[in-house]
């Protein structure tokens, strides 16, 4: 090990105090350098945790859960106007919700919270949504809430009496929607209506007895003590034995204070089991670990896809389904993949490939024959998309319904004909395949999908017999106001995919003719351009007026996630039309914040760090006016004040910004390890430890005062390379063996 320092003064051999401090000495050194290599450094989430002081009654609540149940807490620290769930479904197409888990008070009636001492505390790393209230001498109150990380289907929560008299509390549960039992300390709850689209079985326990009172179950609370209530939902999608796992959920020995030790200590255990991201201190940063947190709470549960705004507030529209490359889809599966965590990668991945369904959506999407299209109240004239179906060909829904059916619009704005969908649904089989490889899903998984999508541009694509080149017929632009013919990102999503496709068939040894067809497209299917710039689509006259929510953003594609095209873009003219489109956008004033950061990742990847960080930094400050959540995007008036914040929780945005540090950090596509490849200039201090990069490798980096200090590559748990000078690995695989080649940057 390097960095030991040797004495260079003589030691007496027979005098025992300095050998005792040579000794020291070196053990102390063993252990710097130790630290410096070897140890990891853990995410500070403590640093950034959601702290208030005061209690304002129109502040936002925090969102908890577990991915499998959560809802807004209320700020008063007593519960759930409403919890949601990942597998209640009213029907197909909206979830439903478990109403009023919420304690109360008749003392607690009587004062102003706002004029009480208040205190809460939402922790990152662990969860757990704690409140202190102090009302009066005699009345007061200490409650903690969370979900549990080791058992899916349940909510723990405590409430301690910190007056000097007996206090009475009492909840409300919706009993005319179930069939009861009652019994003690014990309310299980069933499902009436047999022919509901879900079937739920809930259990609510207390550690005190509880006196039913009409709807309200009342319970008492003697001063200094606490009481723990245990809340559990299952419903048929869990197994045909719900009912019983509902019971057995909440059948708890231990006191508050242990459960609450050992689910921290199994955060503790999750943390430490991905990838660790160290952040300068700063905004950024408490953006970044919030926004982790917030994906944690609501994604990669085992049943169904993550909505947008998952056990928030839905949006009127969106009710609570998952979109394929929003926050339920593509953009937190490849959260999960790079950061390590690949069961809930893997798990998003099954509910997203359902064949049948996949193969129904063409249908959905598109008739055969000539469509007379309108836009918007607009004719765009009469246009063939499938001229007949091809049985091999899928498409992914927009919108997606839970069992994985496209959701269509009865409108003419065409929201579900965005087709650079398919494209990145492909790339998220591909990043999990590359990432962590395994033939069988190779052949199971994302050879179908890229098959099968590219079988879908194949039946799009149109030949234009005057310029001799494939386009697309217009469809949705990524922007969501326009709609023409080869839109760039459906091009370069459609491109990609082509290429992909015959690479795995290649691999595989599979349909060569087929794998023909598509280079043939590949080759020929025209990317909008002119001499300086890319287009934004077929014949664009670039008059077009960006900024606010939709803007331009079709050159976001430039980069991710198409990452294997790179090397096939001009820089230039990317350069070019990267830049035209951030002063065409305003520079991003009332841009969704998604996007923002979709175009900060393109940036990153392209190898622009300070730009990357500019754009992905703007996101932070689009929040509640609370500052609990990320919001969507805000409109402003024609003072430049804010005039309306678009949908608080918007989790796409946090799924985004955790993606843009993770690619300044790593890169590793075409069989290549970049480290450090895009960081900005001013973060001096930043590290990160088992970040995923392609064959199963994973990648821990330290830059230490501003310099490269050292990157290590470990397979299979085993370091195999050390660098202390940075540089680019190329990855070697014969399939026999697997070594690593660093080549000069």
């Amino acid at each position: 090990m390097s960095n030991i320092i040797k004495l260079r003064k003589y030691v007496k051999p027979n005098n025992t105090f300095y050998k005792i401090l040579v000794f020291i000495f070196f053990i102390s050194i063993e252990a710097c350098n130790s630290n410096l290599e070897l140890d990891r450094n853990e995410m500070p989430f403590d640093k950034y945790d959601f702290i208030r002081n005061e209690y304002n009654s129109t502040d936002m609540g925090y969102l908890l859960g577990n991915a499998e149940m959560g809802g807004i807490a209320d700020i008063n620290g007593l519960g759930f106007e409403k919890l949601w769930f990942t597998d209640l479904w009213e029907d197909a197409e909206a979830r439903g919700f478990f109403p009023n888990l919420q304690f109360h008070s008749k003392e607690l009636d009587t004062y102003d919270l706002e004029k009480s001492e208040f205190r809460n505390r939402y922790r990152l790393k662990d969860g757990v949504y704690s409140t202190e209230a102090h009302c009066s001498e005699t009345f007061g109150y200490v409650s903690k809430i969370f979900f549990s990380l080791e058992k899916k289907h349940l909510l723990v929560m405590n409430l301690k009496n910190t007056g000097t008299k007996k206090a009475m509390w009492s909840i409300s549960l919706p009993l005319q929607r179930y069939d009861i039992i009652y019994k003690e300390n014990i309310v299980n709850g069933f499902t009436k209506k047999k022919s509901a689209y879900t079937q739920e079985a809930w259990v609510f326990r207390a550690t005190t007895n509880l006196i039913k009172n009409d709807n309200e179950y009342i319970f008492e609370i003697e001063p200094g003590e606490d009481q723990t209530f245990y809340f559990s939902l299952t419903t048929q999608f869990d197994g045909v034995n719900y009912k019983g796992e509902a019971l057995t959920a909440t059948e708890i020995s231990e006191n508050y204070s242990q459960i609450e030790r050992g689910h921290s200590l199994a955060w503790d255990n999750h943390w430490s089991s991905i990838a660790s991201i160290v952040l300068p201190d700063g905004n950024y940063a408490k953006w970044y670990y919030r926004a982790l947190r917030g994906i944690y709470n609501t994604t990669g549960a085992e049943h169904f896809l993550a909505a947008e705004k998952q056990f928030a507030v839905p949006d009127v529209d969106w009710k609570m389904h998952s979109f394929t490359y929003g926050h339920g889809g593509g953009w937190a599966i490849w959260v999960f993949a790079q950061l390590g965590d690949y069961k809930r990668a893997r798990d998003m991945i099954n509910w997203t490939y359902k064949p049948e369904a996949l193969s129904e959506n063409v249908r959905i999407l598109f008739p055969e024959g000539p469509v007379e299209v309108i836009y918007r109240g607009k004719n765009l004239g009469t246009h063939t998309y499938i001229e007949k179906y091809n049985p091999n060909a899928i498409a992914f829904g927009h919108e997606v319904t839970a069992e994985g059916h496209n959701i269509p619009y009865s409108t003419d704005r065409h929201w579900d004909w965005q087709r650079h969908i398919d494209g990145y649904a492909a790339a998220f089989f591909h990043l999990l395949d590359r990432l962590y490889p395994d033939k069988e899903f190779t052949e199971e998984y994302t050879y179908p999908v890229l098959k099968g999508t590219a079988e879908f541009w194949s039946s799009l694509v149109k030949w234009d017999e005057l310029r001799e080149l494939y386009y697309l017929p217009p469809l949705l632009s990524v922007s969501e106001n326009i709609m023409e013919k080869s839109v760039l990102d459906a091009v370069l999503a459609a491109k990609w995919n082509l290429k992909m496709a015959c690479n795995y068939a290649c691999k595989l040894n599979l349909d060569k003719e087929l794998s023909e067809k598509w280079q043939n497209i590949y080759d020929n299917l025209y990317v909008p351009q002119n001499s300086e710039i890319y287009l934004e689509y077929l014949d664009d006259d670039q008059n077009r007026i960006g900024g606010g929510y939709f803007g331009i953003r079709a050159f976001a594609c430039l980069g991710y996630p198409y990452l294997e095209e790179i090397k096939n873009i001009d820089k230039q003219k990317a350069r070019n039309a990267l830049d035209l489109a951030w002063i065409r956008n305003n520079k991003g004033k009332g841009m969704i914040t998604f996007i923002s950061d979709w175009f900060a990742l393109t940036e990153a990847y392209l190898g622009n760090g300070d730009k990357a960080y500019e754009l992905s930094e703007l996101t932070t400050h689009i929040q509640d006016s609370s500052g609990a959540s990320l919001a969507e995007a805000y409109s402003y008036d024609e003072n430049g004040n804010v005039k309306q914040i678009y949908n608080e929780y918007f989790l796409t945005g946090y799924d985004a910004l955790v993606l843009v540090p993770i690619s300044m950090m790593l890169q590793s596509y075409d069989d290549k390890i970049n480290v450090f490849p895009s960081i900005p200039k001013n973060w001096e201090d930043v590290s990160f430890f088992d970040l995923q990069a392609e064959h199963g490798i994973k990648v821990s980096a330290v830059i230490k005062d501003g310099e490269f200090k050292w990157a290590s590559f470990k397979f299979n748990s085993r370091e195999i390379l050390k660098l202390y000078k940075n540089k680019i690995v190329k990855i070697i695989n014969t399939g026999k063996d697997l070594r690593l080649e660093p080549i000069d940057k």
